[in-house]
């Protein structure tokens, strides 16, 4: 199996940056492509309050 691609989107990301990496990265697994999302640098405090919101 080849490695999985790596999502990104810029550094230090908002909310849309990381609400994008994540949907992006669901979008792909679920049409059978090998992938990874990931973050560069750190997510803002709104994002972490979305996240910890949303905790399975």
């Amino acid at each position: 199996m080849n490695p999985p691609i790596l999502v990104t989107c810029y550094v230090d990301p908002d909310l849309d940056g990381t609400a994008s990496v994540i949907a992006y990265s669901e979008f792909l697994q679920k049409n059978n492509i090998h992938i990874k999302a990931g973050i560069i640098g750190n997510i803002n405090e709104e994002s972490k309050y979305i996240f910890n919101l949303i905790k399975p």
